[in-house]
C-alpha cells in the first residue's frame, strides 16, 4: 500500500513538472505575458492556432539539437561582406533571387551557389575563376560579391529580412509556447554570434562603388537595419529572462544579453537619421522605421530619452503625415500600405509601454495612440477611400494595378483584422 501511495505521489509531481514553464518576457515590448497564456491556450482549443504552432516548432525543431560550434562556424567572420546578389551570374547573364533564395543557396551545399542557369560557382575554390576571397571578385570589368551572397544567405536564414522569419525567431517563439529551455539555449547562441558579428559589417555592397561606404549592417540596407531591429527587439524580451541570456558570452565577457544591447539593439541607432531631442528631418518611412526602432528599444532596455522622443516623434508623424480625412501623404498606396504597419506598430508599442515596469526616473506617461483620430481614420477607412472598383489608383511611383476583380466585394484583408483587433 505505501508503495502504491509513493507511486501515486511519483505521479502527480511529474506530471506538474511536465506543464509548460512559465514564460515571462522583460517588459512585454510586443508579447506580454498574458498573450503567452493565450497563445497557449488558442494552440490547445483552435485548429488554427494549432496548425501556427506546428509550424513554428516544426522549423525550430530542426536547429535545436544542431550543435553550437556548428552555427558559430557557418557565421561570417568579423568584418564580412554582404550582397544581394544584384549582380546575378556572370556565363548566363541572368538575375539571382535575393540573398541567394530559390536555391542558389544551400548549407547543404557550403560555399557553393549554384546559378539557376545550370552551373556551380565555387568561389571558395582558389583555382576557380569565381574565386572570391571575401571582396568580391571582376569578371569581364563586372564586380560579383560571390562570398557576400553566401553570407547574405546564411545570416538571412537566421534572421529574416525585416520580418520574423528567421530561425532566431522562431526559437524565440517556441520557447514562449513551450517553456522549454532548448529553444532559449539554440536562440541564445545565435543571438550572440550575430551580435558579435553586426556591428563589424558595412550593409550590403552592391548600391556603393566606395568599399568604405556604411549602408547598414549585415545584409540590411540602411533603413531595414531597423526594420529588423524590432523583430530582435521581441526576441530579446521574450528570452532575456531564461539563463540562457546571462551566461557569459563566447566572444566576450559581457553577458550575451548585453552582447545582443549592444551589438544588434544599441547599434546603428542614429546612423541613418539622428532622431534625438524628437528631430525629425524627411518624415517618410525610412524615418518611421528608425523612429519605432528607437522607440522598442528604449522600451526594452528603459531609456527614457528613446521612450521620450519615440512617443513625441510618434505625434509628429502623425499630424503631419496623415491629413483629415485618413490619407497618407507619401509618394504611392504602397508607401501608404507600408507606413499602417510601421505606425500600427508604434501605437501597439506605446499601448504596451507601462512606466510602472521600470525604476527610472524620467519617463513621459502612457499615451493611447489608438485614439488618436487620424490614426483611426488612416488604419480603418485607407483602403476605402482608395478602392476604385477593387483596384489601387496608379499615382506615385505606383506600378499598374492589373488584378482581374472575379468577385462583387473584398474580404477585410491580414492588416484590417488586425487593427480591429487592436
Amino acid at each position: 500500500m505505501d508503495n502504491f501511495i509513493w507511486v501515486i505521489l511519483l505521479i502527480v509531481v511529474f506530471s506538474s513538472m511536465a506543464a509548460a514553464k512559465e514564460v515571462i518576457p522583460k517588459v512585454g515590448v510586443y508579447i506580454t505575458q498574458e498573450d503567452i497564456l493565450q497563445a497557449r491556450e488558442l494552440a490547445k482549443t483552435k485548429p488554427f492556432a494549432k496548425a501556427e504552432k506546428n509550424r513554428i516548432l516544426a522549423v525550430a525543431d530542426r536547429w535545436v539539437n544542431v550543435e553550437d560550434d556548428y552555427i558559430r562556424s557557418i557565421i561570417p567572420k568579423p568584418g564580412s561582406i554582404f550582397s544581394y546578389g544584384i549582380a546575378g551570374c556572370p556565363e548566363h547573364n541572368q538575375s539571382w533571387s535575393n540573398f541567394g533564395g530559390a536555391d542558389i543557396c544551400s548549407l547543404d551545399r557550403p560555399l557553393v551557389l549554384r546559378c539557376p542557369g545550370g552551373h556551380e560557382i565555387d568561389f571558395d575554390n582558389p583555382d576557380s575563376k569565381f574565386y572570391d576571397s571575401g571582396n568580391g571578385v571582376y569578371i569581364d570589368g563586372r564586380r560579383f560579391f560571390f562570398r557576400g551572397v553566401w553570407n547574405a544567405y546564411v545570416v538571412n536564414t537566421f534572421t529574416g529580412w525585416g520580418s520574423e522569419d528567421g530561425v532566431l525567431h522562431y526559437l524565440a517563439y517556441a520557447y514562449a509556447l513551450t517553456g522549454e529551455d532548448r529553444y532559449a539555449q539554440k536562440a541564445a547562441v545565435i543571438f550572440d554570434a550575430l551580435a558579435h558579428l553586426s556591428p563589424t559589417t558595412k550593409g550590403p555592397r552592391d548600391f556603393h562603388p566606395n568599399d568604405d561606404a556604411i549602408a547598414g549592417r549585415l545584409h540590411f540596407l540602411t533603413s531595414i537595419v531597423h526594420r529588423s531591429k524590432v523583430h530582435f527587439v521581441r526576441s530579446f524580451d521574450l528570452l532575456y529572462n531564461n539563463l540562457a541570456m546571462h551566461s557569459k558570452s563566447f566572444y566576450s565577457e559581457k553577458t550575451i544579453a548585453e552582447n545582443v544591447a549592444e551589438g544588434l539593439l544599441l547599434d546603428y541607432m542614429f546612423v541613418e537619421f539622428d532622431l534625438r531631442d524628437g528631430k525629425l528631418s524627411t518624415l517618410h518611412n525610412h524615418e518611421s522605421d528608425e523612429l519605432r526602432a528607437m522607440l522598442a528599444t528604449g522600451i526594452v532596455l528603459g531609456i527614457p530619452e528613446y521612450i521620450t522622443w519615440g512617443l513625441q516623434g510618434a505625434t509628429y508623424f502623425f499630424e503631419n503625415t496623415i491629413d483629415k480625412d485618413g490619407l497618407y501623404y507619401e509618394g504611392s498606396p504602397s508607401y501608404a500600405n507600408f507606413t499602417q504597419r510601421v505606425f500600427s506598430d508604434i501605437a501597439e508599442l506605446a499601448y504596451n509601454y507601462d512606466p510602472n515596469n521600470y525604476d527610472l526616473e524620467g519617463l513621459p506617461e502612457k499615451v493611447n495612440f489608438y485614439d488618436h483620430p487620424k490614426l483611426r481614420e488612416f488604419f480603418f477607412s485607407l483602403r476605402d477611400k482608395y478602392d476604385i472598383a477593387g483596384h489601387y489608383p496608379s499615382f506615385g511611383n505606383a506600378s499598374t494595378d492589373t488584378r482581374k476583380i472575379q468577385i462583387a466585394s473584398r474580404d477585410l484583408g491580414r492588416d484590417e483584422f488586425l487593427y480591429l483587433d487592436q
